[in-house]
């Protein structure tokens, strides 16, 4: 087949569900697969890369792949995926930034049509088009963001990219700001109060990012955040590696240890069905243990970029809305 789709979602129900709308606009006719959940019966909440990968291989005979993904951590788990298959499965990989279930049935349809993954993926972009229409959304659209005032170029200085301790240490940096500022990478944008979201432009070592900033405080927070991602990580302190090392290895730390092998299980305790009667209540409530468990995060770089997790609105408002 021309082009198959893949389904990646954090709730195995809602990509089944998705599927089955899919299908019937499209019988037998498409190549689709499904990745989602977490957990050995995916009955967990959450998204697998490996689980993505082996998706993927099961659509490996088609001529394009076009992904689509429900939240914004399922993006990370797609491009991690996409980074661990081979060369020529990746170069068949279309992950499209599309609306989920209106670009499934979008996407579906062009796929079975025969389309050609890149326009299989533009489909499926354009799959909200019609619920716009028909409820008139340009007229109670958002307000867009102000166009930025001044943009500076940065290089990523870490090898490792824009990974979660830069991001982190960016929200916090522009929080101290009167300023709107995005980061923009590789045609994409990101706003800079979401280390969830600056880490999906996917920006690695070495590649240019496009600080953007409007606002009174406009300068000093681009220059803030250009001097953290230009700044280089201190190197590791590189040990000598043993003689007992072979192969080329280097050991982590010097020496040897022995102790028996314990399976963690990954079982969690049920979480009782509750009714909540006093709604503000529970979300001061839930906004109070974030604050708690940012503190006791607080004054460590590693846990301090966990913490900034906390904060991410791409993770807060979906918790607020549950």
């Amino acid at each position: 087949m021309a082009t198959g789709l893949l389904l990646v979602s954090h709730s195995a129900a809602l990509a089944r569900a998705t599927a089955e709308l899919v299908r019937q606009m499209t019988g037998d006719r498409l190549a689709l697969a499904i990745a989602a959940g977490a957990g050995p019966d995916h009955a967990e909440l959450g998204t697998d890369p490996l689980a993505i990968l082996a998706a993927c291989e099961e659509l490996a005979g088609c001529e394009g792949i076009v992904v689509l993904m429900d939240l914004g951590s399922a993006v990370l788990s797609a491009e991690m995926a996409r980074d661990l298959a081979d060369d020529a499965l990746r170069a068949r990989l279309h992950l499209a930034p599309a609306p989920f279930v209106e670009g499934a049935l979008a996407a579906g349809v062009a796929a079975a049509a025969g389309q050609a993954a890149d326009r299989v993926a533009a489909e499926a972009l354009a799959g909200l088009a019609p619920k716009q229409d028909a409820l008139g959304t340009q007229e109670h659209a958002a307000p867009p963001p102000p166009a930025a005032t001044l943009t500076r170029a940065v290089t990523l200085a870490d090898p490792n990219g824009l990974h979660l301790r830069p991001a982190a240490r960016c929200v916090e940096a522009a929080a101290r700001f009167d300023a709107t500022l995005r980061l923009r990478h590789n045609g994409r944008v990101a706003p800079l109060d979401s280390p969830t979201a600056l880490m999906a432009l996917g920006a690695k070592g070495g590649t240019e990012v496009t600080i953007e900033a409007s606002g009174p405080e406009a300068e000093p927070a681009a220059a803030a955040l250009a001097a953290i991602l230009a700044e280089r990580p201190a190197e590791p302190h590189a040990e000598t590696p043993s003689k007992a090392s072979s192969g080329g290895f280097v050991p982590m730390s010097p020496g040897r240890a022995a102790g028996p092998v314990v399976a963690v299980g990954r079982a969690r305790p049920a979480v009782p069905e509750t009714t909540v009667a006093d709604r503000a209540a529970a979300l001061t409530r839930l906004d109070e243990a974030l604050a708690a468990a940012r503190a006791a995060l607080a004054g460590n770089p590693i846990l301090a970029a966990q913490a900034a997790l906390l904060a991410d609105p791409a993770l807060i408002g979906p918790a607020r809305a549950a």
